[in-house]
């Protein structure tokens, strides 16, 4: 018997999650003055029957060093080049956001660990390319940056420099070629 009204219940719900989301889409084109509280935040509880709209809150913000400041909506860019090692890439978001980096970290590959890495192995990451790394990463694997990718996404565990503490959440950098 209640397995009977499940698909009625999906189509209902469906119809009226996409209702709400185009009520939505009409206000970011018609709206010109937007702001955060032109849009509404909606829960529906369809058996009860419950409608509950609210003004969405705004994004929690925070700051970094250097009076940055980020929220889960930021990214960074770096246009790096083919031949640009790890070792100046680090240079480069030091002087730019100005934090010391711990990890590089690719899809499921770990590219650079400053406290993994001790010696002539550190030595070594440091002066090849960030595709050069993943490849000696994914040597097993046999797996490579494709040739064609003009830019991937890398996560850094990063360091305010000040404080030496960890930098929770630091943005996604898109590392171009």
């Amino acid at each position: 018997m209640i397995a009977g009204k499940i698909i009625p219940a999906m189509i209902s719900t469906t119809a009226v999650v996409s209702g709400l989301q185009c009520l939505e889409i009409f206000k970011v084109i018609q709206v010109k003055d937007k702001t955060i509280d032109s849009f509404r935040s909606s829960f529906a509880n369809i058996a009860l029957p419950l409608y509950v709209f609210q003004s969405p809150l705004p994004c929690e913000v925070k700051k970094l060093g250097g009076g940055m400041e980020v929220s889960i909506w930021t990214s960074f860019e770096h246009h790096g080049t083919e031949n640009e090692t790890i070792s100046q890439f680090l240079e480069a978001v030091k002087e730019r956001y100005n934090v010391g980096v711990d990890s590089i970290a690719y899809d499921d590959a770990l590219l650079f660990a400053d406290f993994l890495l001790k010696g002539e192995e550190r030595k070594s990451r440091l002066g090849m390319t960030i595709r050069q790394a993943y490849a000696h990463v994914k040597a097993k694997e046999k797996k490579t940056i494709p040739a064609e990718a003009t830019f991937i996404e890398l996560t850094l565990g990063c360091v305010d420099p000040e404080t030496d503490e960890d930098i929770d959440d630091f943005p996604a950098i898109k590392y171009f070629f």
